[in-house]
């Protein structure tokens, strides 16, 4: 690998240009990379996907006890009997 290796470059270069040649080492690297980079990204989106579920219940929870409040309320003032008057 290391007799190979100084015959890339050059060949890289004259084939892809300086930009494309670093471009192809860099993706080299990354795919070479990536059976450890997978894992952490998928564990990185399932945190942050359990937060958003958390949040999102929360939300429903506050949600439902505002309307139950409501629905309190508004059984409150239909049970109230009318407000009568003195006579005098």
């Amino acid at each position: 690998m290391t007799q190979s290796a100084p015959l890339i470059w050059p060949w890289l270069v004259q084939t892809f240009g300086t930009n494309g040649a670093l471009a192809v080492l860099i993706l080299a690297v990354l795919f070479g990379l990536s059976w450890i980079i997978t894992p952490v990204l998928v564990w990185r989106i399932y945190r942050k996907s359990a937060v958003i579920e958390t949040m999102l219940e929360e939300l429903g929870a506050a949600q439902s006890r505002q309307h139950q409040v409501e629905r309190i309320q508004q059984d409150r003032e239909r049970k109230r009997p009318p407000r009568r008057r003195r006579r005098r």
